[in-house]
């Protein structure tokens, strides 16, 4: 009894966090307000998330096209130019942690999967069989979380299902920690 797992001080510290936030008690010493600087209008129609690469020079924004579909459009951060677009993409893109490959759920028409697109090169590199509310990768790139009913963790090299972690339904946020040994997940409460 006297021995916690790190995911049970993790959780009890996140919960320290937030009960010391609700009750007012860690407030920041300064608080500037600052007016945003808009550096341009993309015409999206309805965006609904957006991700930034770990190198700060591209950003994937998951929006409605023409069809009703949503797409990924990954664009140049600095000039807002397309560099490549994820047809039929939707949901929470995220990048990996070298922001050489992002992620993206698909829905075609006719089947729902995961894509991995080399962004250097604007083309599908890789698909997995399912569909995500979110996505993460972990630090060193070797494993993509997914989440719907369940989250389920995929081994990038061998293009496989490694596990299935039940309990997280639906989950809308996945998070690596930056050591890659606790992957957090959020719907209703944060796991």
């Amino acid at each position: 009894e006297g021995v916690r797992a790190p995911a049970t001080r993790a959780y009890r510290a996140l919960l320290l966090f937030t009960a010391a936030v609700l009750a007012g008690s860690l407030r920041p010493a300064v608080v500037a307000a600052v007016e945003p600087q808009a550096i341009g209008r993309l015409g999206f129609a309805s965006v609904s998330s957006f991700a930034y690469s770990p190198t700060n020079d591209l950003l994937a924004v998951s929006a409605s096209a023409v069809s009703g579909l949503y797409e990924v459009r990954i664009l140049d951060a600095t000039t807002g130019t397309p560099v490549f677009m994820i047809p039929a993409a939707y949901r929470n893109p995220a990048f990996s942690w070298d922001g050489k490959t992002v992620a993206s759920g698909v829905f075609d028409g006719a089947q729902t999967y995961i894509a991995l697109w080399d962004t250097e090169l604007g083309r599908e590199t890789a698909r997995f069989t399912g569909d995500a509310h979110a996505l993460a990768f972990s630090p060193d790139g070797s494993v993509l979380a997914s989440s719907l009913r369940g989250i389920t963790l995929w081994n990038i090299a061998a293009r496989e299902e490694t596990a299935v972690l039940i309990g997280h339904n639906s989950s809308s946020s996945l998070a690596f920690s930056p050591d890659g040994r606790i992957l957090a997940s959020g719907d209703d409460t944060v796991k």
